[in-house]
């Protein structure tokens, strides 16, 4: 999704929160590098994590485990707000990975879905939403290697669109990873540690060209939502619900 739609949802979210205590998630917070963003953003996901959703899990010795199970089974993890600190701490301290993240999926997606959209139709003469996967190019491990370690190309030619559609695909990887925080005792922890505990990426499978489609639908609903949300406010309490 575009940032600008992510940022539009966000502030429609903030609107509808003067109603009500619900806490919005933002994951440019969480990318952002500030430990106030990315603390308010650890924030909203154990808000949503306390009330049985979201993008937050929890798992002990490999189990996963609700708010519910950790209040009854583990004490020192009890308490939402210095559990929300603590793993605010371990972001802050793994701020390089983050930043690389962001890096990698800025750098490998300058077009954005809507923009390869716009190309693929201006060579095809067709919408990529609804272009069937057998007539989208074939990508290889071989090309997600080549965009991994080159520049994105300024598309001229059938070629440059094809690695311009895998660096788009290996950037959508990157904002799909799992993120792997591991967690110490937090009443034993000091604030600042000798040895940072390590946040771990997972999750790394290439996304398959037939994500293309699906994308540019998504993004072209996503741009009717927000375009008829942004003008009235009542609409943003809806945006709970979707």
């Amino acid at each position: 999704m575009p940032k600008c739609h992510i940022q539009k949802l966000y502030q429609l979210g903030q609107k509808a929160q003067d109603a009500n205590t619900h806490e919005w998630y933002n994951p440019l917070d969480l990318f952002s590098g500030d430990e106030g963003r990315i603390q308010r953003a650890v924030n909203a996901l154990l808000d949503d994590w306390t009330h049985g959703s979201g993008y937050l899990h929890m798992f002990v010795d490999g189990t996963r485990m609700s708010f519910g199970d950790i209040q009854e089974h583990i004490p020192w993890l009890q308490e939402p707000r210095r559990l929300s600190w603590r793993i605010a701490q371990i972001l802050s301290e793994n701020r390089h990975l983050l930043h690389t993240l962001v890096h990698q999926q800025q750098r490998l997606d300058p077009y954005d879905i809507e923009g390869i959209a716009q190309l693929w139709h201006a060579r095809t003469g067709k919408p990529l939403n609804s272009t069937p996967v057998e007539e989208l190019p074939r990508i290889t491990l071989a090309d997600y290697a080549f965009v991994a370690a080159n520049s994105v190309p300024v598309v001229s030619s059938d070629k440059d669109m094809h690695y311009v559609m895998a660096a788009y695909l290996l950037a959508a990887t990157l904002k799909d990873v799992t993120l792997f925080i591991p967690l110490d005792d937090v009443e034993g922890t000091p604030i600042y540690r000798a040895n940072p505990l390590g946040a771990r990426i997972v999750d790394l499978d290439a996304k398959r060209p037939s994500k293309l489609c699906q994308h540019a639908r998504k993004d072209a609903a996503m741009s009717a939502f927000v375009d008829c949300l942004a003008p009235d406010q009542r609409c943003a309490t809806y945006l709970r619900h979707v």
